[in-house]
């Protein structure tokens, strides 16, 4: 069974059931192996959840290069977030993917910002608005040391600082 455009359920009856779809060994995380998946200026994304004995989700794919990454490890805890750059855009443009592997029995997959409103009308999440640098500043603080947000000072001394 495989994951294609469009949300489709995959029938799995527990993690392990998922790791075997995606063919990925009993050894690896998904989200370090499979949900983050770069490739010749395109990066690849497993977005959806389980719910019930089903995962829904679906491959989101845009124009853009891995930034950075971090864990949250603390207990009961396993969740990475990946920023990347939207190189489609013309300004500094952002998305981040969130693997929550918590729960091994419901792992959860999401690119983030989507608008939600979309379902009211039945075209499934809005993913075409990126993060302004401001808005990773204001969400994902961790990630202010990786994009140009902070003004840079001449700390050394020099002829005018004498």
């Amino acid at each position: 069974m495989v994951l294609d455009a469009g949300t489709r359920p995959l029938e799995v009856g527990c993690y392990q059931g998922l790791q075997a779809a995606l063919n990925v060994s009993s050894g690896s995380a998904l989200g370090s192996h499979y949900s983050l998946k770069e490739r010749g200026g395109m990066v690849k994304v497993l977005v959806g959840k389980r719910a019930g004995g089903t995962f829904f989700g679906f491959w989101a794919e845009f124009e853009g290069e891995k930034i950075s990454s971090y864990e949250d490890t603390r207990p009961d805890k396993n969740i990475a977030y990946t920023l990347y750059k939207c190189t489609a855009y013309n300004w500094e443009a952002y998305r981040v993917h969130i693997a929550d592997e918590s729960n091994l029995e419901a792992p959860a997959y999401e690119l983030r910002p989507f608008d939600e409103d979309q379902h009211i009308r039945g075209l499934g999440s809005d993913y075409t608005e990126p993060y302004a640098k401001e808005q990773i500043a204001m969400n994902y603080p961790l990630f202010l040391k990786d994009i140009d947000y902070f003004q840079t000072y001449a700390v050394d001394p020099g002829p005018s600082r004498r």
